[in-house]
C-alpha cells in the first residue's frame, strides 16, 4: 500500500472514501462541522441514538452529503480520548482498512487529528501502521475468485498544517509494517516451502536489501562447532540443520545486543509425537527466527543507534528412524550435557547452543531472544500478552516501558532459583524438561535457557500464544501477526540515549 500526505484543506480534496475517526464522547465534531454542518449534525444524531457510538473498531458508512467531496464516509471508533493510546489508534485503522477492503475499494483518505497526549507524528505513525497491516491478507494460494481478491493501493492523509517530521513517521511506519510484512508470511508459508536452508535464502535476500551483514553455518560447521544440541533436534529430519547469522553496525561506541529466535521450521515433537490436533499449526513454530530477521531488517533500514547481532538456528523436528530418544545424552556448545527428557522440547535445545554461541562470541551487552516454546503461556497469558522472563530488572524493565509505550503486552514471570531444581538431572548437567506434572511449564523452560547464560543481560520472551492469531479483527489477520517488532524498535531506539 502506498501512503500519501496530501497538505491541503478537506474541502479542496476529493475521492471515493474518506474515514474520519471519532471518540466516543464525539469530540471531534469541529472537523466534521468545518466541512458541512449537516454531517455533523447527522453523527450527532447517530450517537444519540445509539446507532454509532465512537467506540473501539465501531464502523458505520455513510454516503457523503453537501461540500465534501467524497463518494462515502466511514465513521470509525477511537473509544474514550482520555484512554486513548498509539495502539488503540493502530487498531480503529485496522479495522477501517478491513471495511474498506470488504467494499473492495482499492483506495481511500483520511484526515490528521490531534490528541493532547500524543505528538502528532507518533499519531501519524500509528495511523499509517495501523491501515497498512490491517489491510493485510495471505492470499497467496487461492485460486478460486482470484479476481475478486481486494488490495488497497494508496492511502492518504490529508494534512491541512505544517508538521515538521511527517516524511519521518511515515518511513518509520512504513519500514515498520513492511517488516512486519515479511514475518507474517514467512509465519503463514507451508513448513514444505520453508525449509531450513529456503528460510536461510530469504534471510540472505532481506539482508542484500537492507544493509545487513550475512553469514550462514551449515551442517558440517555446526558439526565442527560442536552445536550438539541443534544437531540432535534435527537428526529425525532429512532437511540439513543451519544457522543463519546477521549483522549490524549501528556505531562503534553503540551498545551491542544479541537478539536470537527460535527457528523450528516445522515441530511434529519428534518421537513424542505430537496429537494431529496440536500439529496443524506447527508451521508457525519458527516465528521466533522471523522475529529477529524482521528486527534487523527495520533497525538497519532505520538506522538505528545500535551494534545488533542476530542469530536464528533452523532445523525440523521429525520422527525419522535416525531421531533423538528420549533419555539420549546431548552435549551443547557450551559443553554441558543435556538428558533429552521430551522430544518435543526442542525449541530450548537449539536456542541453548544459540546463546551460548552469541554470548561467547559476540560479547553482547544484552541478548533477547523470542520463541514459540510453551503451551504452557498460552495457559498463563492467552493469546494477547507475551511471557517475560530474565536475569536483570533493569533489562525487564527496559522491556516492559517499551510494552506500555507500542502495546504490544508483556507479563513478566518469575525465574526463582527454586524452578532450577526442576530441571536438574540425574544423569546430566541439565534436562529439557521441567516439573514432571507440567507445572510452572513456562518458567522451567526458561529456567532451562539461563542455565546457558554466564553472565550478560538476558531476557526471554516467550511468544507462544502472541505469534499467532486465530481471528480476524482491527490490524490482525488470521494467522500470523508479526507481534514484537514494534516492541523491541522501540526498545533499541532507547539504548544510546
Amino acid at each position: 500500500m502506498e501512503v500519501s500526505v496530501l497538505n491541503r484543506n478537506l474541502k479542496e480534496t476529493n475521492g471515493l472514501l474518506l474515514v474520519l475517526p471519532v471518540f466516543e464522547e464525539g469530540e471531534l465534531y469541529h472537523e466534521l462541522n468545518e466541512v458541512n454542518n449537516k454531517l455533523g449534525n447527522l453523527v450527532k444524531d447517530l450517537i444519540k441514538n445509539k446507532e454509532f457510538t465512537g467506540k473501539l473498531n465501531q464502523t458505520y458508512l455513510i454516503n457523503s452529503l453537501g461540500k465534501v467531496n467524497f463518494k462515502k464516509i466511514l465513521l470509525v471508533g477511537l473509544g474514550k480520548e482520555k484512554e486513548i493510546t498509539s495502539e488503540k489508534i493502530m487498531q480503529a485503522y485496522g479495522s477501517a482498512s478491513k471495511y474498506v477492503n470488504s467494499l473492495k475499494l482499492r483506495e481511500y483518505s483520511t484526515v490528521l487529528f490531534k490528541i493532547k497526549k500524543l505528538d502528532t507524528e507518533k499519531i501519524i505513525e500509528s495511523i499509517v501502521l495501523g491501515a497498512r497491516i490491517g489491510a493485510y491478507e495471505y492470499t497467496k494460494f487461492k485460486t478460486k475468485n482470484k479476481n475478486e481478491i481486494n488490495k488497497i493501493e494508496l492511502f492518504s492523509i490529508i494534512i491541512n498544517e505544517q508538521v515538521t517530521k511527517i516524511g519521518e513517521a511515515v518511513k518509520k511506519a512504513i519500514v515498520l509494517s513492511d517488516s512486519i510484512f515479511l514475518v507474517r508470511n514467512l509465519v503463514n508459508e507451508p513448513a514444505s516451502l520453508k525449509t531450513p536452508l529456503m528460510i536461510a535464502e530469504v534471510v540472505r535476500k532481506a539482508a542484500k536489501g537492507s544493509g545487513l551483514k550475512y553469514k550462514l553455518f551449515r551442517k558440517k560447521d555446526l558439526e565442527k562447532m560442536k552445536m550438539g544440541a541443534i544437531l540432535g533436534v534435527a537428526r529425525g529430519s532429512s532437511q540439513e540443520p543451519v544457522m543463519a547469522a546477521l549483522e549490524y553496525n549501528g556505531g562503534r561506541k553503540a551498545k551491542k545486543i544479541a537478539l536470537i529466535g527460535k527457528g523450528i521450521t516445522f515441530d511434529s515433537g519428534g518421537i513424542n509425537l505430537k496429537p494431529w490436533e496440536g500439529m496443524t499449526a506447527m508451521k508457525m513454530d519458527m516465528a521466533g527466527a522471523a522475529t529477529v530477521l524482521g528486527i534487523m531488517r527495520a533497525a538497519s533500514l532505520l538506522k538505528l543507534n545500535v551494534n545488533l547481532f542476530g542469530l536464528m538456528p533452523l532445523t525440523e523436528n521429525m520422527p525419522g528412524g535416525n531421531a533423538t530418544k528420549t533419555g539420549d545424552i546431548l552435549t551443547g556448545y557450551s559443553g554441558k550435557t543435556i538428558e533429552v527428557a521430551h522430544t518435543d522440547a526442542e525449541g530450548r535445545l537449539i536456542l541453548s547452543d544459540a546463546l551460548s554461541y552469541a554470548e561467547k562470541n559476540y560479547k553482547p551487552d544484552k541478548m533477547i531472544d523470542f520463541a514459540t516454546l510453551t503451551g504452557a503461556c498460552l495457559g498463563a497469558l492467552g493469546s494477547k500478552i507475551a511471557g517475560l522472563m530474565g536475569n536483570n530488572k533493569e533489562l525487564i524493565k527496559e522491556l516492559e516501558d517499551s510494552s506500555e509505550n507500542t502495546g504490544e503486552k508483556i507479563w513478566e514471570l518469575p525465574l526463582y532459583e527454586e524452578f532450577k531444581k526442576d530441571v536438574e538431572s540425574k544423569i546430566a548437567d541439565v534436562k529439557n524438561l521441567g516439573h514432571p506434572k507440567g507445572y510452572a511449564g513456562t518458567i522451567t523452560a526458561a529456567s532451562f535457557l539461563s542455565e546457558f547464560v554466564e553472565k550478560t543481560p538476558w531476557a526471554h520472551l516467550d511468544i507462544a500464544g502472541t505469534a499467532w492469531s486465530d481471528e480476524t479483527a482491527n490490524y490482525l489477520s488470521d494467522g500470523g501477526t508479526g507481534f514484537g517488532i514494534r516492541l523491541i524498535i522501540d526498545f533499541l531506539m532507547k539504548q544510546n540515549k
